[in-house]
């Protein structure tokens, strides 16, 4: 986690077995899809496969920066000196509060 959102120039020897096996997986998902005849079928499914692997992408990231977040959180109120403060703001939410009384949900 500590390079999974900086550069790292060190050389890894292994992965997690869980993300091995996804790329396993992956790969021959992608085999198959290779041998499918029909072209029309072919790129709907190889598109739709090519938006899986990124919504699995995005997943990771989702997690790996709400963890990294987390423990810079941690840190920060581990390392607080007297008279400091955490004020924690989220830059979403609505200013003109009262003027909607309900969001669209997706």
């Amino acid at each position: 986690m500590d390079y999974a959102l900086g550069q790292c120039a060190l050389q890894h020897t292994h992965c997690s077995s869980e993300m091995e096996k996804f790329y396993q997986l992956s790969k021959k998902m992608e085999e198959a899809l290779e041998k499918v005849l029909d072209p029309q079928k072919k790129g709907a499914l190889l598109k739709s496969f090519e938006q899986i692997k990124l919504n699995h992408r995005e997943y990771l990231s989702h997690l790996i920066r709400t963890k990294h977040q987390g423990s810079c959180y941690r840190f920060v109120l581990a390392n607080l000196c007297p008279g400091e403060v955490v004020v924690i703001i989220d830059y979403k939410m609505k200013v003109e509060l009262g003027l909607r009384t309900r969001e669209n949900q997706r």
